[in-house]
């Protein structure tokens, strides 16, 4: 699959072309996107590591994270709120509105920055996991041409 195909492809082709940069490029994207949709972001992948990466990235894509959020909460059939405090790193230490009010206030305030980071890696977690399942459908339709 090349960049093009898979950002046209991607629900919020914005953000794919955000995550992709973040991860140091096409390569690196490619290389990392697997190894995150199976064990998570957090385990040190480009442009991931650090808070203030994480909350710079949050913030600099936040319309883009506040679509993937309410898409995925439709998806799940849960409010935005309760979805973002059910994240396992968050642990249970956010109300739903506290959540709420990190993804929609545009200057929030310290007290958001666990959230900011979750969210930065949600939305990173979610472009690698769309990577690895259309990356297998390729791998698949190319079996199948064989057989």
């Amino acid at each position: 699959m090349n960049e093009d195909k898979f950002i046209k492809a991607f629900p919020i082709p914005s953000l794919a072309e955000a995550v992709i940069e973040n991860m140091g490029g096409w390569e690196a994207f490619e290389q990392s996107a697997c190894d995150v949709a199976r064990y998570g972001i957090q385990n040190g992948y480009g442009g991931f590591v650090y808070y203030n990466e994480t909350v710079k990235f949050f913030k600099e894509n936040r319309p883009d994270i506040k679509t993937l959020c309410r898409n995925q909460a439709d998806d799940f059939d849960q409010d935005v709120g309760h979805m973002i405090a059910g994240f396992k790193c968050l642990g249970n230490e956010y109300s739903p509105n506290d959540c709420i009010d990190a993804l929609y206030e545009s200057d929030a305030t310290e007290d958001f920055i666990s959230i900011h980071n979750a969210l930065a890696c949600f939305a990173g977690e979610e472009v690698c996991r769309a990577y690895a399942d259309m990356a297998a459908d390729d791998d698949q339709d190319d079996q199948d041409d064989q057989d």
